[in-house]
C-alpha cells in the first residue's frame, strides 16, 4: 500500500521539531550562497530606512514635534511611528544607528564604543568633589563639567530610589462597599471644582508641571491599550490620595465639632 505523503507529513514526529527536514538536509556552502545576498540587501535597506527615519525625527524637532514646546502640534514623532507601523523603541534605535557624518548604520557594538567614549571617567579628587557635593549639596573647587554630569546623574538615582520607597510599595486600595468614596461623590459633583482657582504663580507652575510629566509619561508607552491602562492605573492613585485626604479632613472637622468642658463646668464648642 503507497504510503500517504500528506499523512506522512501531518504525522507527530514530523511535526516533533519545525523544519526538521531542512535542518537534516543543510549545507554550509548552500546556506553561505542562499543568505549571503539577502544581508546585502537588508544592509542597504537598513541604511535607507535608518536615514529615512533620522531626517523624520529631525524634520520633527524643527516643528516642535519631538518635544514639548508652545507652539508644538498634536502630532509628534511617536505619531509618526504608529503611522509607519514600528514600534517608537526600534524606529529611535534605528535613528540613534544612523550616522549622518559618515551616511552609514553603525552597529550596535559601535554605539555601545561611541557611548563608552563619551562616558565621562570618575577618578581621584573628581569622585571625591562629586562625594562631596553628594553629602553637602556644595560644589568644591576645580569642579568640572565631568563632575556636574556624575552629580545629576547620582542625584537623580537618589531622588528615584527616595520616590521608590515613597511610593514603589504602596498598592492601590480597592474601595470597599463599607467605604465611603469621596472621590466618586466629588466627581458627581465636578462642574463645582472644575471651578477651582489657584493661589499664586508658585501653584499654577507646579500644576503645570504635574500634568506635563504625566503627559511624558504616557507617551513612554508604544502600545495604545497599555497607555491607556496606565492612565486608568494613575486615576486609581489618584482616587486613593484624594479619600485619604478627606478622610483625614472628615475627621478633623469632627474634632471641632466636640464640645470641650471648661473649669466652670461650661461647655465650649
Amino acid at each position: 500500500m503507497a504510503k500517504n505523503k500528506i499523512a506522512q507529513d501531518r504525522t507527530p514526529a514530523s511535526q516533533a521539531f519545525p523544519f526538521e527536514r531542512e535542518i537534516e538536509s543543510w549545507k554550509l556552502e548552500t546556506a553561505v550562497e542562499k543568505i549571503k545576498p539577502k544581508i546585502e540587501k537588508f544592509h542597504r535597506c537598513a541604511q535607507d530606512l535608518a536615514k529615512d527615519l533620522y531626517i523624520a525625527h529631525e524634520a520633527l524637532a524643527r516643528t516642535g514635534g519631538d518635544r514639548k514646546s508652545e507652539n508644538a502640534p498634536d502630532f509628534g514623532w511617536t505619531d509618526f511611528c504608529d503611522m509607519i507601523g514600528l514600534s517608537r523603541k526600534t524606529a529611535t534605535l534605528y535613528m540613534r544607528l544612523y550616522d549622518p557624518q559618515t551616511d552609514h548604520v553603525r552597529t550596535p557594538e559601535e554605539l555601545t564604543q561611541l557611548k563608552s567614549a563619551n562616558m565621562p571617567s570618575i577618578t581621584g579628587f573628581s569622585e571625591e568633589r562629586v562625594a562631596r557635593a553628594m553629602e553637602t549639596g556644595e560644589r568644591a573647587s576645580g569642579w568640572t563639567k565631568e563632575d556636574e554630569k556624575e552629580f545629576s546623574r547620582r542625584a537623580a538615582n537618589k531622588k528615584f530610589t527616595e520616590l521608590a520607597e515613597r511610593w514603589g510599595n504602596k498598592k492601590i486600595r480597592w474601595t470597599r462597599k463599607t467605604d465611603r468614596d469621596y472621590f466618586a461623590e466629588a466627581m458627581a459633583n465636578a462642574k463645582k471644582f472644575s471651578r477651582f482657582t489657584l493661589e499664586t504663580k508658585e501653584q499654577t507652575f507646579a500644576q503645570f508641571t504635574i500634568y506635563d510629566n504625566i503627559a511624558q509619561y504616557l507617551r513612554t508607552f508604544d502600545d495604545p491599550g497599555t497607555r491607556l491602562s496606565a492612565a486608568y492605573n494613575l486615576g486609581l492613585k489618584i482616587r486613593d490620595i484624594v479619600n485619604e485626604l478627606a478622610a483625614n479632613e472628615n475627621e478633623m472637622s469632627s474634632f471641632d465639632d466636640v464640645q470641650v468642658e471648661t473649669a466652670d463646668g461650661a461647655g465650649e464648642a
